[in-house]
């Protein structure tokens, strides 16, 4: 039997993991929790953020909404979302957009995005009718996964191809995805 080891919000496309044990599952959960796991993700967003990088830190807290939940942004006494975000390509009125989330909240690239005033398209929840009516899904991909291996210890990278759908769309909107998608731009400074 297979076990998901981590859940990916109903329209966004891209990697997950699944273990063939129990036991696997259970040191890659933990290894989920204990942020060793690097996660990219990439998003079309509108409009394009104001920022070419950022890290941005947010406390987020869920709240109860017809047919689910929402998470907000709050004050304090939420949960620590912090991301970097960094603009990798410009369309007419898209981004192209990659997030590095540190943690793995709940819609938390969602809403990192839109609290920077560039919500993903297609996302009504946190972007209202106009940017729902951009696309038929959110346009967010969980694009890479590195993590060490559960058994053997050597680093492991999964790699999910860029969905035509977003390509499409991105490329209507006189945008490119760049060939040096996974390359990391920016580095932070040692501490």
């Amino acid at each position: 039997a297979l076990h998901l080891v981590h859940r990916l919000d109903r329209d966004t496309s891209g990697c997950i993991v699944l273990a063939k044990s129990l036991e696997v599952a259970q040191k890659l959960g933990a290894a989920f929790a204990d942020r060793r796991v690097y996660k990219s993700y990439v998003a079309l967003t509108y409009p394009v953020p104001a920022i070419r990088w950022a890290e941005v830190s947010h406390q987020l807290r869920s709240r109860r909404i017809e047919g689910g939940e929402r998470m907000e942004v709050v004050e304090n006494n939420g949960l620590l979302a912090e991301s970097e975000v960094e603009v990798l390509a410009r369309g007419r009125r898209y981004g192209f957009v990659r997030v590095l989330p540190k943690q793995g909240r709940k819609h938390h690239v969602r809403v990192a995005l839109a609290d920077m005033s560039a919500p993903i398209i297609g996302d009504f929840l946190y972007g209202g009718r106009l940017v729902a009516r951009q696309a038929k899904r959110v346009m967010l991909h969980a694009r890479s996964l590195e993590m060490a291996h559960p058994a053997g210890g050597e680093h492991v990278r999964v790699v999910a191809p860029m969905p035509r759908d977003m390509v499409e769309l991105f490329e209507q909107d006189g945008g490119r995805v760049p060939s040096s998608l996974d390359r990391r731009h920016r580095r932070k400074k040692p501490r």
